[in-house]
């Protein structure tokens, strides 16, 4: 399991916000609207259940990370994981994770508007950048947030990072399949 560096998430929520940019621009809405199939989820979807995971999750690592600062609890990654943050990291793994049944409050709204799912993405994908940002020079591995669907689940910060990096990169391939673009 690679350990990423502030930097390198950074970089990546930058790469999965062009792709969600382009996923938008290149398909109709009446195709990210369309589920592939009977019972998965149109791209639409894929955008809404990241947007209904990352944004509850991204005030709580800007806060975690604001107090860490305070706090002067400093240091050079990249860090690990720890246990915990190992198995969220192997469940949320784009390339070879068994799905998992999302929590009620992270399942797509029933009816969606596109360019509403795609706005609100978009600023997710800048808030997330700006934890990466906050987390240069933080020492990740004693920073921990808990999760929103379960706040007994507290991980490092840089298991959400990249743990919420990889659930990205799954679902956007999802929906561009889902969409028939990329």
């Amino acid at each position: 399991m690679e350990l990423l560096h502030p930097a390198a998430c950074r970089a990546g929520f930058a790469d999965v916000r062009e792709a969600a940019r382009r996923l938008v621009e290149q398909a109709p809405p009446e195709a990210l609207l369309r589920p592939p199939a009977p019972g998965r989820w149109s791209a639409a979807e894929c955008l809404d259940h990241l947007n209904r995971t990352g944004g509850p999750l991204a005030p709580r690592l800007e806060a975690a990370l604001r107090r860490a600062r305070a706090e002067g609890r400093t240091g050079a990654g990249p860090f690990g994981y720890g246990l915990l943050g190992r198995l969220f990291l192997r469940a949320v793994d784009p390339s070879g994770a068994r799905p998992l049944r999302a929590p009620a409050a992270y399942r797509p709204a029933a009816a969606l508007d596109v360019g509403a799912v795609a706005a609100d993405f978009m600023r997710l994908q800048d808030a997330l950048m700006r934890c990466a940002e906050a987390a240069e020079g933080i020492d990740l591995r004693r920073v921990r947030a808990a999760s929103p669907a379960f706040p007994l689940l507290r991980l490092p910060v840089s298991a959400w990072l990249a743990g919420t990096l990889a659930h990205e990169r799954r679902h956007l391939r999802q929906a561009e399949q889902a969409a028939g673009v990329g």
